[in-house]
This record gives C-alpha cells, sequence and structure tokens, in this order.
C-alpha cells in the first residue's frame, strides 16, 4: 500500500468516524424505510426533522439529553396504529378513508427524562406534572410539529415493531339496557 492511498484511507475514517458516532451516540437508525433511509438526501431531511422535534419535545418538556431517539416517516393511518389505536380511522383501510389517511407525517419517539406541565390547573391554583422516562414529537410533511404526547413509563413507541391489528369493533351505545 502506497503512503498516498493510506493518507487518503485515514482521511476518510477520521472524517467518517465522527459522523457514525454522533448518530449512534442519538439512537438514530439508518434504514430504508425509516426516516433517514437509503439516500444521503433522505438522511439529511430526516436529520433535519428529528432536529426539529428534538426542539419541540423540549419545548414540551423533554430533560436534557434523550437517552434513544428514532425518526421515521410514515402515514397518518399508521399513525393512529401506533399511537390512538381507539381511533375509528386507524381500522379503517385505504379504500374506506379519506385521502388524510394517506398523508405523510414524520413521527420521533424519544426516550429520556419527561416533565410536561399539566394544562389544568390544580384546585388550589398550583400546577401538576405528568413524568414518564418518553415522549414523541410528529411533524407534517413540511416539518411544522403538528402532535405530540407521553406514553406511560416503560412503554415508549417502538417504531421497528410491526403494525398492532387494528380494532374494528367497539362497545354499543343504547338509550336502555338490553332486556334479559
Amino acid at each position: 500500500m502506497t503512503a498516498k492511498v493510506f493518507r487518503a484511507g485515514l482521511f476518510a475514517l477520521v472524517l467518517l468516524a465522527p459522523a457514525g458516532l454522533a448518530l449512534a451516540a442519538i439512537g438514530m437508525r439508518l434504514q430504508p424505510g425509516s426516516s433517514v433511509g437509503a439516500s444521503v438526501p433522505g438522511a439529511a431531511v430526516g436529520q433535519r426533522m428529528q432536529a426539529v422535534a428534538l426542539e419541540e419535545a423540549v419545548r414540551r418538556g423533554l430533560q436534557g439529553e434523550p437517552t434513544a431517539v428514532t425518526t421515521k416517516r410514515i402515514t397518518l393511518r399508521e399513525f393512529n396504529l401506533r399511537l390512538d389505536p381507539l381511533s375509528r380511522e386507524a381500522a379503517w383501510g385505504g379504500e374506506h378513508t379519506a385521502d388524510a389517511l394517506g398523508e405523510m407525517v414524520w413521527l420521533t419517539a424519544i426516550r429520556g427524562k419527561v416533565v410536561s406541565e399539566d394544562s389544568a390547573p390544580l384546585q388550589d391554583g398550583g400546577s401538576s406534572y405528568t413524568v414518564s422516562d418518553n415522549m414523541w414529537v410528529s411533524l407534517n410533511a413540511d416539518g411544522q410539529p403538528n402532535g405530540w404526547g407521553i406514553l406511560p413509563p416503560g412503554q415508549a413507541a417502538d417504531l421497528e415493531a410491526p403494525l398492532p391489528a387494528p380494532i374494528t369493533t367497539w362497545p354499543e351505545q343504547t338509550e336502555r339496557p338490553p332486556k334479559p
């Protein structure tokens, strides 16, 4: 191996290693179909979306550095199946839905310390807080935050897990109890 080839390889390693370590440190998954997929331009878009989601997470109660972050571009239907399973829209198939359910959104699942002030004050006028170890932030296709939430401790959204089966039946409401 010539000295010139060795220096070029060493130079590439020095340039690329920090980027790989930085991505690993924040838990970003580089997989086709994920937010930061197979192409470099897609990865740049996914990284921008993830940065916006993390800014929103801090505004909503993320404290300190996250321990894991996963961002994925998904349909609104997949969002409903993962985070709002009782939504009737989650159960509708593509042929029965409004076009909006095929709309793509960015979903970021974040693990870390979350302390969020609840919107309703206590009776004495004080504040109450929701504490968890995870949260999620969704962005529309343009990168504008359009939703966020906190899940119970230990139950973070797993964006790599298979989609849950849709709920297709609901309890019925009646005016009177049925006769025995």
